[in-house]
């Protein structure tokens, strides 16, 4: 591993005090032995890299957001079959960092590093690196290939933490990335009717914070509108008190399709209606051939089609 004449990772170590003498060799690694890894001439303590505080070199340059030197610390860390693991606590670890960073390549650069774990958590709040990456992550760029990632490697997509919610709960927080980490998580199996130690489900959650973006993607996979518990309101209740006009609009609209099949005994294609973005204020658009496409029989296809006047 030599990079030649590479300023930017020899000016690194010597601000951030790894190299103290004029030794500058252009080998990133001049020697390799059980205790120390010797960089530019000067020995650095394995525990360095190992042990995630302000001093750690990985730490530095994920603050800086010094990509090449990270990708060379790495290599290091991974030629030397050092564990990145080695941490008490999951805001010490080098994902908690990369996660912070809000960048994206440096996150998949640090999730690419081999047993990197992301189901850590801390004893006081219990969140993993998955619910912090859904409540905090903004950057868009590559941000599908990480929750991929991460959803794949995560042994509990519905863990709770110290507030009993889940990593869905947190994604509807959100500001950047909220419909595409809600979309992830339900169609990896991420329960929608949770409740959380607020007596709030993440349907609640959408409606409070007038994300009328995520309350239609819940209630199109099946989100329970009416359920509540202990003494607080149902998300339809909430939503009245609440007097959003917006969230008010959809869903009554919402309600009002689902009324409408009811009284057809058609309910067990709401969802299908939902799907294909068909409302009660849209019901007109249908016409028999999305509606056999649905599977409905070709008769009550014909009966909704006349109480539509078509």
């Amino acid at each position: 591993m030599t990079i030649d004449n590479n300023n930017e990772i020899l000016n690194f170590f010597k601000n951030n005090g790894y190299v103290n003498n004029n030794n500058n060799s252009y080998d990133i690694i001049n020697e390799i032995n059980n205790m120390n890894v010797m960089v530019y001439g000067v020995k650095i303590d394995k525990n360095y890299l190992t042990t995630f505080g302000p001093s750690n070199p990985l730490t530095i340059a994920i603050t800086k957001k010094k990509e090449k030197i990270l990708d060379c610390l790495l290599n290091i860390c991974n030629s030397l079959e050092l564990n990145l693991n080695c941490h008490k606590r999951y805001k010490d670890s080098l994902i908690y960092h990369a996660i912070s960073s809000n960048n994206s390549k440096i996150l998949l650069k640090v999730l690419s590093y081999p047993n990197i774990r992301v189901d850590i958590f801390d004893e006081d709040d219990y969140n993993t690196a998955l619910h912090h990456y859904c409540r905090k992550f903004k950057s868009p760029e590559d941000c599908q290939e990480i929750i991929n990632i991460m959803i794949e490697r995560t042994n509990d997509l519905n863990r709770i933490n110290g507030k009993g919610k889940t990593p869905l709960h947190k994604a509807i927080l959100n500001d950047s990335i909220r419909l595409m980490l809600v979309h992830s998580l339900i169609e990896n199996g991420a329960r929608l009717n949770v409740f959380n130690y607020f007596d709030y489900t993440p349907l609640h959650c959408a409606i409070k914070l007038g994300r009328c973006d995520v309350i239609l993607k819940l209630l199109k996979n099946g989100a329970d509108i009416s359920i509540q518990r202990n003494n607080s309101p149902s998300s339809y209740q909430l939503s009245i008190q609440l007097d959003s006009p917006n969230v008010l609009k959809l869903i009554n609209n919402y309600l009002n399709l689902s009324s409408f099949l009811d009284r057809h005994r058609l309910s067990n294609y709401l969802l299908q209606f939902l799907k294909r973005d068909i409302l009660y204020s849209n019901l007109n658009e249908v016409n028999q051939d999305i509606l056999i496409e649905m599977g409905l029989q070709k008769e009550n296809a014909l009966l909704i089609l006349k109480f539509l006047n078509k």
